[in-house]
C-alpha cells in the first residue's frame, strides 16, 4: 500500500537517521525508590540523583529501556507495585521480600556480581551508654529486655535484631525520627543505614549520640521486579540486570 502525506514523510526521515520505518518506542519501567537520604547511595531529590538511581537509569539505556523514579515512603512501594503503579523497586533481599520479588540470580542464589549497591545497618547509642557490640552480640547495660529502635520498613534489621530476642520498636517513620529516641531514652540503642547516619550526625541534636565501630549487619540493594511479571518483561530485565553489574563497576559510581 502506498504511503502519502505526513506518513511518507516520518518514513523517509526515519530512513535517513537509520532507523526502520516500524520503529517502537524503548519499552518503558517504573522503578519504586524509597523516599530515604542515605549519601551516596539515595538523596531523595530529582535533581541530584544519588549513585543507586544513576546506576540504574544509566543500566537501563544500555539496555535499551526507559525508566521513570516514583519516590515513595518504602511501605508504599508494595502498594505501587500492587496497584500496577509501578513495574520494579529497589530493596534488600529479607526473607518476606523474596516471597513477592523475583532478583537476579545465579545457581538458585541471589547473584551478588548484580547489586546495585551494597550498605551496613549500624549500632546508634549514647554517649553515656555502656552497651557494646562485638559483631555477635550485645554486651552492658542492665535494661532486660533491651529495647532496639529502627525506622519502619528497614527488614533485613528487623530479621537481624528479632533472631537476638531483643524488643523491637520500629515505629521511627525516619532516621532522623529514630535518632531522636535514642537521645531521649525512649529507646536503648538504635539501627539504621550507616550512611544515613552518618548524614545525619552533624545535626547539634545528635551531639549525645555515637555509633559503634561494628555494624549488625551487611546487605546489597537490588532492582527486584514482582514475581507475577510476565516473560517478555523478565526478558528485559535480564539484560538489565546484566548491565547493572557491568555498570556499577565504572569508577564514576566506586564509593568503597
Amino acid at each position: 500500500m502506498l504511503m502519502t502525506g505526513r506518513r511518507w514523510w516520518v518514513a523517509a526521515l526515519l530512513s535517513a537517521l537509520g532507523w526502520p520505518a516500524h520503529a517502537q518506542q524503548a519499552p518503558h519501567w517504573r522503578v519504586c525508590i524509597p523516599e530515604l537520604v542515605a549519601p551516596p547511595y539515595l538523596y531523595n531529590d530529582d535533581s541530584r540523583p544519588g549513585i543507586a538511581e544513576r546506576i540504574v537509569i544509566d543500566a537501563a539505556k544500555e539496555a535499551g529501556l526507559v525508566v521513570s523514579l516514583v519516590r515513595l515512603p518504602p511501605r508504599r512501594c508494595r502498594a505501587a507495585i500492587e496497584g500496577n503503579e509501578a513495574d520494579a523497586v529497589l530493596v534488600s533481599p529479607a526473607a518476606e521480600v523474596r516471597q513477592r520479588y523475583l532478583f537476579p540470580a545465579r545457581a538458585d542464589a541471589i547473584d551478588a556480581s548484580l547489586r546495585v549497591a551494597s550498605f551496613s545497618f549500624v549500632w546508634i547509642k549514647r554517649k553515656d551508654s555502656p552497651y557494646s557490640w562485638d559483631g555477635r552480640r550485645l554486651a552492658g547495660g542492665t535494661a532486660s529486655p533491651i529495647t532496639v529502635g529502627t525506622r519502619v520498613s528497614a527488614r533485613v534489621a528487623l530479621e537481624s535484631l528479632r533472631s537476638m530476642g531483643v524488643e523491637v520498636d520500629d515505629s521511627a517513620l525516619s532516621t532522623r525520627q529514630l535518632l531522636l529516641k535514642v537521645a531521649a531514652k525512649r529507646v536503648d540503642l538504635g539501627v539504621a543505614v550507616q550512611e544515613e547516619v552518618q548524614y545525619l550526625m552533624d545535626d547539634p541534636a545528635m551531639d549525645s549520640l555515637v555509633v559503634l565501630p561494628r555494624p549488625l549487619v551487611r546487605t546489597e540493594l537490588y532492582l527486584a521486579i514482582p514475581v507475577t511479571t510476565p516473560p517478555s518483561r523478565r526478558r528485559e530485565v535480564q539484560a538489565w540486570w546484566s548491565a547493572i553489574g557491568r555498570v556499577r563497576g565504572k569508577a564514576e559510581y566506586n564509593v568503597r
